[in-house]
């Protein structure tokens, strides 16, 4: 997933220290580091951005399943589709949308409706079929949502462990990664089960998923 920001676009000192973290002798270009990390992994594991962002994606197109697969979750728009032939030049482009060429079916999803019949009407008889769709749309979450109080707390979360190895203390484990058991002479425990994150599988990381489960969308079913 190509990430457009360098730098944070939510998360600083006065929201980090609100939510409980400590700066303690951390640098600000560190705290910078974390902040921008911390919101990259949260897209990554939401599958969008946390404000709404233009992108620009290539998507197979079979004549026989009109539905497309966005890379994102959250579509709040689509602008164009492009009929892509084999040498990658556009013959055909729908630009009102919706319309009776492409609909955006489910938008939580990014699901996307190109009508079946579109591909036989916008073909020439140089061009057989589609190769592939190019596909300009806006996804990402609305700032009111991101500047929840839970996903605050998230990302704060992620922002801290992140320091944490930053400055190489860490915050329950290297690399964040979660203790399934532990024993000495006196005492011992196994913990539940945790989840794979991409901030990690320590138990913090499992608080940081717990906040945003209502944002995390279930997109492809297998068996």
């Amino acid at each position: 997933m190509y990430y457009p920001y360098s730098s944070a676009q939510f998360l600083n000192d006065e929201i980090f220290v609100n939510y409980g973290g400590q700066t303690g002798s951390s640098l600000p270009v560190q705290r910078d580091i974390a902040y921008a990390l911390s919101e990259k992994l949260m897209t990554q594991h939401l599958g969008t951005y946390l404000l709404p962002t233009d992108i620009t994606g290539s998507f197979q197109y079979l004549n026989h399943y009109n539905y497309v697969w966005l890379d994102h979750t959250f579509v709040n728009s689509v602008t164009s589709v492009d009929f892509m032939d084999e040498r990658g030049v556009s013959y055909y482009t729908i630009s009102d949308i919706p319309s009776s060429y492409a609909t955006v079916f489910d938008s939580r999803v990014g699901l996307l409706d190109v009508h079946h019949w579109a591909s036989s009407h916008c073909c020439n008889g140089t061009v057989a079929r589609p190769y592939n769709l190019q596909v300009v749309y806006n996804a990402g979450l609305q700032s009111g949502t991101t500047m929840q109080q839970d996903m605050m707390m998230a990302l704060v979360t992620g922002a801290d462990l992140l320091l944490g190895e930053i400055l190489g203390y860490g915050n329950e484990a290297d690399g964040l990664v979660g203790l399934a058991k532990f024993s000495n002479q006196e005492y011992s425990e196994t913990r539940l089960p945790m989840v794979r994150t991409g901030f990690g599988t320590s138990p913090r990381t499992q608080l940081i998923v717990q906040l945003v489960s209502h944002l995390n969308v279930k997109r492809y079913i297998s068996l």
